[in-house]
Order: structure tokens, then sequence, then C-alpha cells
């Protein structure tokens, strides 16, 4: 069970209401008109039937849709939905036999009137009032579901994941301590070509890594906190350019007072000013130093020598915006891309977090159209009219537009639990339709 299948029980449970609520209230209706308890069962069971079994295949199609996306909990949540629809639909009509007529002592008394309940008269008014004004129906219902449609074009998305906690819990109240005042709590990982033996790490190519670091971090001050690479590890303390050449001694000068390269290796290695430590031994005395076994992890955390690649370790704020991250990771895969060697990439769990949401976002449009295209061709299939069929996917698509266009308006963001409300609202909605319109197609086949 996952972040999306996680509510699947109590999913299950609405999705086999509507299937019981119509075999109730059937039978509830038929027991005024049928002689016996049996026939009203009976007579029930037939009716309800088609529905139900279109409800549930349609339903599940509906859910199938979701195997498209690439995200897993997405993919289970498709999976599971479809079997409990099928399930719930077979469930609830071969119970309901039992449910209509069971043990003696549970059996209620059969009303012997005709006379419908105050709701039925309520709802029976109300029908005829629809049938009479159409525009005005329209424009109660339509119209209103369009206008909150267009908040649809004001949603966002959520890509931090901290957000799921109350701000008050313990967690989310140390996630903003780092955030706020140690320099932000998210990791982003860039990889990129690098030599694959010691000997071709040069002060230069080091200077050019570090310049890389340089540019990630001054393009997104405000959101990058610290880039970490190999040039940190092995840094090489270069002369300044203003400082004056140190005058050459006498090689009679005591060895002590001989002047000797900068940094500590530097000072350990030239033993007069004529053999004074390069940056180059300097490097390489260091690359020597950190691969003995108990240094060599130093380096391996940031160079895989046999793949020939390296890592630039960057600190992000993670409460940023979604789509300032995803520009800033756009600007360090660009700055990190050598200009004559192979591409560099983005890894890291602030990535992997922004890239999944982003995933489940374009799988809730896409699986939202193939989910619409299953369940107009399962109403073309039950209803056998095209024309039919297009008219009754229309509330289910109001109902789409409403509940979207409602988290729009309110600033509901999308994550990943509220992401797939979109499918699970056309697969609820095509319930009713079908109910309604065969029933509709039946009253008509009986000459009414």
């Amino acid at each position: 069970l996952t972040l999306s299948a996680g509510p699947i029980v109590a999913q299950t449970v609405v999705l086999c209401m509507p299937a019981a609520s119509h075999l109730a209230m059937h039978f509830r209706e038929a027991l005024g008109k049928q002689p016996t308890g049996d026939d009203a069962a009976r007579h029930t069971l037939g009716a309800v039937a088609v529905p139900v079994v279109w409800c549930a295949i349609t339903a599940a199609a509906g859910y199938l849709a979701l195997l498209s996306s690439t995200v897993k909990p997405v993919y289970q949540m498709g999976l599971t939905m479809a079997v409990c629809n099928v399930v719930a639909g077979i469930l609830a009509f071969g119970l309901a036999a039992g449910a209509m007529r069971p043990p003696r002592f549970l059996q209620w008394a059969r009303s012997q009137t005709t006379t419908p309940s105050a709701s039925g008269s309520q709802v029976g008014r109300l029908t005829a009032w629809v049938l009479d004004h159409p525009v005005l129906t329209i424009a109660l219902f339509v119209a209103p579901c369009l206008m909150i449609a267009v908040g649809t074009r004001q949603l966002q998305f959520e890509s931090n994941y901290i957000r799921i906690y109350r701000s008050t819990s313990r967690v989310a109240q140390d996630y903003r301590f780092v955030e706020d005042r140690l320099g932000g709590i998210g990791l982003v990982e860039l990889v990129l070509p690098a030599p694959k033996e010691s000997k071709e790490i040069t002060p230069e190519w080091l200077d050019s890594v570090h310049e890389t670091t340089v540019a990630i971090k001054a393009a997104h001050e405000d959101l990058i906190s610290e880039v970490l690479s190999l040039a940190d590890v092995l840094m090489v303390e270069r002369k300044a350019a203003s400082q004056s050449e140190t005058p050459r001694e006498s090689q009679d000068a005591p060895a002590l007072s001989r002047p000797k390269s900068t940094g500590i290796f530097g000072g350990l290695l030239g033993g007069t000013s004529s053999d004074a430590a390069t940056p180059e031994q300097v490097l390489q005395t260091k690359l020597t130093f950190l691969n003995t076994p108990p240094f060599a992890h130093f380096l391996n955390n940031f160079w895989d020598r046999p793949t020939g690649q390296m890592r630039l370790l960057v600190r992000i704020r993670e409460s940023a915006d979604a789509d300032v991250k995803q520009r800033a990771f756009d600007d360090m895969v660009r700055l990190a891309t050598p200009t004559d060697g192979p591409p560099a990439s983005i890894t890291g769990l602030s990535h992997l977090m922004t890239q999944v949401t982003r995933a489940i976002i374009t799988t809730q449009f896409q699986s939202t159209a193939w989910s619409c295209a299953a369940i107009l061709l399962m109403l073309m299939l039950a209803l056998r009219s095209l024309p039919l069929a297009v008219l009754a996917l229309l509330p289910t698509l109001l109902a789409v537009g409403l509940v979207l266009g409602a988290m729009g308006w309110v600033g509901i963001k999308i994550d990943l639990s509220t992401a797939l409300v979109a499918s699970v609202a056309a697969g609820l909605s095509v319930d009713d339709t079908f109910h309604c319109l065969l029933r509709w197609k039946r009253e008509l086949k009986g000459g009414r």
C-alpha cells in the first residue's frame, strides 16, 4: 500500500454504495407492486442487473487508464481500483438476493400501499420542473460548473513533501529550523565527466570545476546555499597573480630559511628554493595520500574512476516553489555540461520528488483523457448511440471540471494525495449516468 493506494478501503466502500442504493430503492418500490417478496426480489435483480454490470465494467475501464502512468503508486492505484470495481459490483449484486429475503426474524413488514414517500414526491416535482424548464436548468447547473472549471488554469502542484505534515508537528518544526537557519535541507546531485586516472587531474582542470561550482551558485544565490565538488577535496593553494616572485636565496643560506611553495604539502616537499614543490606536485601528493585505505572514501564520495564520472553536491532550500527549483535544475545541468564532452545529468532527492510530482500531474490529465475515452466507449456500447453517449458523458466532465476548478480557485495544490481526484470523480459520477439512462431507455421501450 503506497500513498495513492492507501485509502483503497474507503474508496471501495464508496464504490459499493451506488449499486447497493439502487438495489434497495428498486426493491422498496417493487414491494408495493409485486404480489410477493420473492417476485419483488426477482423483478429488482432483473431491472438493476444491466446497470450494475455496465457500471462495474466502465468504472474498471476508467481506472485501468491509470496503467499508462510510469509512477508506481499511480499504476498500483489504477490496478487495485479496477479490480475492486468489478468485485464490488459482483458482490453487491450477488449478496442482494440474501439481503432482500433475509431469515424470518430479520424480515420487515411489507408495505401494502403504493403511495410514494414524501421524498419521492419531492423528487417527482423537481423532475417535472426540470422537464418544463430545460434552458433554465442548464443555466443554473452547467453555467456555474463551467465558471468554476476555469479555475483549472490556476492549478499548482506541490513538491515539498514536508507539507503533508501538520505545521505544529515536531518533524515540521525541525525541518523549518534547518531550512531557515542552517542553509537549506534539499540535496541535488550533478553527475558529470571526470578523468579516469589520477595523473590526468591537473590544477587547471580543478580550476574549471571550481569555476563551474561558482557559476552554479551565482545563478541562483537565493536558492542554492552550497556547492561541493572534487575541487574542494583537492584544493591546491595557488600564488596570487599580484604576488611578486620569491627571490632566489643563496645555496649557502640555512635550509630552514629558504622559501618554500605555500601550503602544507608544498612546505614538506620543497627542500630548497630551486626544488620547491609545484602545484602539480602538491596535487599528486594529495591524490597519493588520499588514495590510501584510511582516506580513500573521501575521493570515492566524489569521484568514480572506473567510469570516469564525478558528482557535484548542491544544497538548496527545499521549501522554494516547484517552478523555481525546476528552473534552477535546468540551469545546473546547462552550466555543468562541458562544451566538448557528454552532457551532465541531475539526480538527488529534491530533484526526484519534484519530478515525481510533475509526472503525477502529467498522469492526471493523461489518465483522465484515457478514462473519459474508455467511459465514452462503454456508454456507446451500452446505449447503442454515439450522440446519447456524448451527452451522457457531459455530467462526468462537468463533475471533473468542477472539482479541479474549485481546487484551482481555493488554492489547493495538487500533490501525491490529490493528483488522482479527476480519475476518481470520473469513476464515481458515471454510475448514476448508467442507472438513469438505461432506466430511461427501458421506459421508452415500454411505450412511455
